[in-house]
């Protein structure tokens, strides 16, 4: 059964035209990592997993220990908004001064 993703996340998937029916998203993008006054920029693959009460987002580049940030982001314990150019914005609540901009990069 199709579940809807929470509007945040909808927005961006519709924004960046990633259409699926099985509520799983696999798309390449560059990551900005915010956390107080450091700012890193890297490129990882990204999935979205469409959930009955939330949406789930993994970082596979942050399974790398050299992060040392969690590699799970959901609706639940983050804000997540889409940005007017298509970008997601993550901000874990558990994390204070942290934040992370998703932007899709074309194939």
């Amino acid at each position: 059964m199709k579940q809807k993703a929470t509007t945040e996340v909808q927005k961006y998937i519709e924004y960046n035209k990633l259409f699926r029916t099985d509520g799983v998203y696999l798309f390449d993008a560059e990551v900005t990592c915010s956390q107080n006054t450091e700012v890193s920029i890297i490129q990882s693959k990204v999935q979205i997993l469409v959930l009955p009460n939330s949406d789930a987002l993994y970082i596979y580049e942050f399974f790398n220990p050299v992060f040392e940030l969690s590699e799970l982001y959901d609706t639940t314990d983050s804000k997540i908004v889409c940005k007017e150019d298509g970008s997601l914005l993550i901000q874990p609540l558990l994390v204070k001064g942290l934040s992370l901009n998703l932007k899709m990069v074309p194939l």
